[in-house]
């Protein structure tokens, strides 16, 4: 997965699944997902990478890109948020 925005790359490295927040509603992306481009809104983007460990970001509004090669999160805003501060689900 690659997470930008317009002034630079966030994230870029290999996930497993994510949860990301559509502009209709929550999106459960998992590894080989069929391609698909959507609007996203603010709010959390939660990754889970290789090592089973879980990303969180604070994502603006923008697109999503799911492809055979990727995911591309392309955001006008997007921070890494520590664990201890992440929302729970």
């Amino acid at each position: 997965m690659t997470l930008m925005t317009p002034e630079k790359i966030v994230y870029a490295g290999e996930i497993i699944s994510m949860v990301a927040p559509g502009a209709s509603g929550k999106l459960g992306i998992l590894y080989q997902h069929m391609p698909l481009l959507c609007l996203m809104k603010s709010g959390t983007l939660v990754c889970r990478d290789n090592e089973g460990s879980w990303l969180h970001f604070e994502i603006g509004e923008g697109v999503l890109d799911v492809t055979p090669e990727g995911v591309d999160v392309m955001v006008d805003r997007a921070e890494r948020v520590p664990i201890s501060l992440a929302p729970r689900f």
